[in-house]
């Protein structure tokens, strides 16, 4: 990726940190790997080829969700619940709550939360019974 989001194997390698022949051996074991090429010189630019377009937008998506793994773990590990059912009772004002999730939300991005709804002041019961972890009633 260095290579062309920097525009070349030398600008790639002084951003890694690295040597330029080091940059050039790991292309070429990726192509080795692959068994056919992802750069092909034009000019005196590295550009994709057709292969590695498509290696290049999926080594992009994996990296995001890598770091959405990092993320999540770091999450978890200082306590953060993965998932949190609540049951709101039907008649507590949507005006209340929606600001109330949508805070909770950008606080807690990698906790997913289930939303129950309650009638008759039904809420308190479902946390008793184990069904949800928390209630919200009026």
């Amino acid at each position: 990726m260095a290579v062309i989001d920097e525009g070349g194997y030398a600008p790639a390698a002084e951003a890694l940190g690295k040597s330029q022949s080091t940059v050039s051996h790991s292309i070429q074991r990726l192509e080795q790997s692959l068994g056919t090429a992802v750069l092909k010189i034009k000019g005196r630019r590295a550009v994709l080829t057709p292969v590695g377009q498509v290696a290049l937008r999926r080594a992009r998506l994996l990296l995001g969700e890598a770091a959405d793994i990092e993320r999540m773990a770091r999450t978890l590990s200082a306590g953060v619940e993965a998932e949190i059912t609540l049951a709101v009772d039907a008649i507590f004002p949507n005006q209340i709550l929606l600001p109330a999730i949508a805070g909770f939300v950008e606080a807690f991005p990698d906790t997913r939360i289930e939303l129950v709804e309650s009638v008759m002041s039904g809420a308190p019961d479902l946390v008793r019974h184990g069904r949800v972890q928390l209630a919200v009633t009026p």
